[in-house]
């Protein structure tokens, strides 16, 4: 059912009537979606866009948008704020002592790897990230075997991890489903050549992930079953991180 701003605009009713079956005014509280609750004068100014422009959002292409923005804002509200401190006190060590942080994950969450690293790079960190080198990454992967491509990475070339000795460096996997062998493989190397554990930024897609706490602490677990949402957040974390090393007193080169 339509609004009856025209017929041009088609807005789920429930998005503009009241509980009480009110007609919606300018900056009302809407129901049932939490994102739009909590931002009325927003989707009020979208229903006027549309209203003034006479541009057409189907109505489940409308519930779409919303029903996702609402799961970015469930789902980000799902991680512990203790566990993204730690993580930028972690880093804000790693950096004071000079050690080098290694970045894994696989498809977008390669790409969340790479912008992590691009991210402290600018900080001035030394960072391997172990997917930036598709031809070294898919020789290794081939030749081992997948799962031990990664950890494999981690022991080639420049920054590489010196084995048999414990040293001031730190591992960061991103894994929407925890369960990834060449990503569970090295953080287990890592956690055994250095002693210490890496830290794990995961989903919740799957309740038999085989990531293991004792080589990720903090596993920062985001509750959704939604990749792109597990990504999202997973990017706001980085972001979010980044803010608190300033605080910290990082600068950018």
């Amino acid at each position: 059912m339509s609004s009856t701003f025209g017929d041009r605009i088609h807005i789920p009713k429930r998005f503009y009537e009241r509980t009480d079956g009110s007609k919606l005014p300018p900056f009302a509280p809407l129901r049932k979606n939490k994102t739009w609750i909590e931002q009325g004068p927003e989707a009020w100014n979208e229903i006027q866009r549309q209203r003034d422009t006479g541009f057409e959002v189907p109505e489940e292409a409308f519930h779409k948008i919303v029903s996702y923005q609402d799961d970015i804002l469930t789902a980000s509200r799902s991680i512990r704020a203790m566990d993204v401190y730690q993580i930028a006190k972690i880093l804000k060590a790693v950096h004071g002592t000079g050690g080098t942080v290694y970045i894994a994950g696989n498809g977008g969450s390669a790409a969340n790897a790479l912008h992590l690293s691009g991210h402290l790079d600018v900080f001035g960190f030394s960072t391997n990230c172990l997917v930036a080198n598709p031809v070294s990454l898919t020789a290794l992967s081939n030749d081992r075997g997948y799962e031990k491509g990664l950890d494999r990475r981690m022991f080639q070339g420049p920054r590489s991890l010196p084995s048999g000795r414990n040293v001031e460096d730190v591992l960061v996997v991103f894994s929407c489903s925890g369960r990834s062998k060449n990503v569970t493989r090295l953080a287990s190397c890592f956690n055994y050549t250095t002693g210490q554990k890496g830290i794990g930024l995961i989903g919740d897609t799957y309740p038999d992930r085989s990531i293991e706490k004792r080589d990720l602490d903090p596993l920062v677990i985001v509750k959704s079953e939604n990749y792109g949402v597990i990504e999202d957040v997973h990017s706001m974390i980085i972001h979010i991180v980044c803010e608190l090393l300033r605080d910290m007193g990082l600068k950018d080169k």
